[in-house]
């Protein structure tokens, strides 16, 4: 017997304390009490064994359990990194997100708007053809587009049916293509190239 404080409170305030709290716990009980061992376990004891202890069996429990608490504190740390991987995940897609969109804008800065002056785009259509080289719907990949109400994204534009290059434009001949209609209400209001 513990002189100042008896076994079921001293277990108490361990598992009260964080800093032992899943420490397990073998308790030895004082007599073969089913009652007694029923209760340490439900109070939270990994283990009971009846006085007198056997000791290559108590070493046996221990190690076992010494070894099972590792397991845990292995799975808890993974789990809290895993966690904190969660975490850091949508923060991390948000950056990338930031970054293709930036991108995107300069790409359509320099080749999409036209210039203050109208004298054509910053890298890409001539002056003289802006508001001038017009596709009819159904003409060209992106008549296409419009007329069939579908997206189109070719890695070889150029090997697709529709395709046709207007000169006038002073472009470069282009390989890869990606556009889908603008619709509202079901009808297509413009293409986005």
């Amino acid at each position: 017997m513990m002189p100042a404080v008896g076994g079921h409170e001293l277990f108490r305030r361990l598992k009260a304390d964080s800093s032992t709290r899943d420490i397990p716990v073998v308790f030895p009980a004082a007599k073969a009490d089913i009652a007694g061992e029923k209760r340490w376990l439900e109070m939270g004891a990994v283990d009971c064994t009846t006085k007198p202890i056997t000791p290559p069996i108590a070493l046996a429990r221990v190690k076992t359990h010494l070894a099972l608490e590792a397991s845990a504190d292995l799975l808890r740390d993974t789990a809290g990194f895993l966690g904190q991987a969660v975490a850091r995940r949508p923060r991390e897609s948000q950056a990338i997100q930031d970054v293709t969109i930036l991108s995107m804008s300069e790409e359509i800065a320099l080749s999409h708007q036209e210039k203050w002056d109208g004298s054509g785009y910053p890298e890409g259509l001539k002056g003289e053809a802006v508001h001038k080289s017009k596709l009819k719907t159904g003409e060209g990949l992106v008549g296409t587009i419009a007329e069939e109400a579908i997206g189109l994204n070719l890695a070889e534009a150029q090997d697709h049916p529709a395709f046709k290059y207007l000169p006038e434009t002073g472009e470069e001949i282009y390989h890869a293509f990606l556009g889908v209609p603008i619709m509202r209400g079901g009808t297509v209001i413009g293409v986005l190239v």
